[in-house]
């Protein structure tokens, strides 16, 4: 888990109202792509009772078996696509597109990655360092972008933009 969660990951608010609760204290992701623009998620995770984490060894079986689950996602999810309505945007676009549209909100380009970035759990360190600009910037934009949706939180970007990236 630790090699792919973003930076502060453990003071964001979806680890502080979602994942803490889980109990789940260490987890293997395998991250498969069956199609372009598309990402199946299959996570192996050990909780509190089990009070205990992943060993080295068992890091090495899952390396040797990820062919394997690669070809059964595959198999399964050759033909996974966005829904036609995607028009064949990138994720970017189209939560900008759907923002205007459904909220009458039209976000600038770095407003829009920032808030992409932030909704992943991004800090503003970590959204800085992936755009190439400083800390202090994304912080800016951040402000303009909660001025522009009427917010104050990361939690109500979420509930303003999550719901739309559903489909």
């Amino acid at each position: 888990m630790s090699d792919i969660a973003p930076d502060q990951f453990s003071r964001n608010q979806y680890f502080l109202e979602y994942y803490q609760r889980t109990t789940i204290i260490d987890e293997i992701a395998f991250i498969i792509w069956p199609a372009p623009q598309m990402s199946v998620h299959v996570c192996l995770g050990r909780d509190v009772k089990s009070k205990r984490r992943f060993t080295m060894r068992e890091l090495s079986s899952a390396k040797k078996v990820l062919p394997i689950v690669e070809t059964l996602v595959c198999g399964h999810w050759e033909n996974l696509r966005f829904s036609n309505e995607d028009h064949g945007e990138n994720v970017l676009e189209r939560m900008a597109r759907l923002v205007a549209e459904t909220h009458g909100i039209n976000l600038t380009k770095r407003q829009a990655e920032v808030a992409l970035l932030v909704l992943r759990g991004h800090s503003s360190t970590s959204i800085g360092l992936r755009l190439g600009i400083s800390p202090q910037t994304v912080k800016v934009f951040r402000k303009q972008l909660y001025r522009k949706c009427n917010i104050s939180s990361q939690a109500e970007l979420f509930a303003l933009i999550a719901p739309l990236l559903v489909n």
